[in-house]
């Protein structure tokens, strides 16, 4: 019995190793190797890129990069934990349902994934632009609106929404 779900795991172990495991492996490589005149990759290891990521240059030393690594961790920590307090209590509730209404809910919730994540990304940009209603309510309600950037607080809900729709079903499945 072991044997057969051995096997039957293996078309995805499979796939996961040619599409996943061996790029980011190919990546760990290139990032200790040095370039060459026109940025060419040359085949000589080296330590450069991993002193550029932490900050030091031929001018010095600076923090940009560890800034951006640390917000972009913190983003990403933030958009998981939000997600995840959304999609637990929804699962919850839509199992609490028929199972008929259930998977009327699920598709719901499932459709706006199959729009690709470029255009949903734009249209939320449209969307929570300078220009559209949500700006003037919140210029109305003397909350804090950037004209021409958008603020953390957009951006977060950008990538909650964006990420909702794929944690869900997992919520769903798990506890229904």
């Amino acid at each position: 019995m072991q044997r057969t779900g051995s096997l039957l795991s293996a078309p995805g172990m499979l796939t996961l190793l040619v599409f996943l495991l061996l790029p980011i492996a190919g990546l760990v490589v290139l990032a200790f190797m040095q370039r060459g005149a026109y940025g060419v990759i040359d085949w000589t290891p080296s330590l450069e890129n991993a002193k550029r990521l932490l900050g030091f240059s031929s001018f010095g030393w600076a923090s940009d990069n560890l800034l951006i690594i640390g917000r972009s961790l913190l983003l990403a920590s933030v958009t998981t934990l939000l997600c995840l307090a959304l999609a637990f209590p929804m699962a919850f509730w839509i199992s609490a349902h028929k199972p008929s209404t259930r998977a009327l809910l699920l598709a719901f919730i499932m459709v706006p994934s199959c729009t690709n994540l470029v255009i949903r990304t734009y249209a939320w940009m449209l969307v929570l632009g300078a220009q559209m209603p949500p700006t003037w309510i919140a210029r109305a309600m003397v909350l804090s609106v950037k004209q021409k950037h958008f603020t953390q607080g957009n951006l977060l809900f950008m990538l909650v929404w964006s990420a909702q729709c794929y944690l869900f079903p997992f919520c769903h499945y798990t506890h229904a």
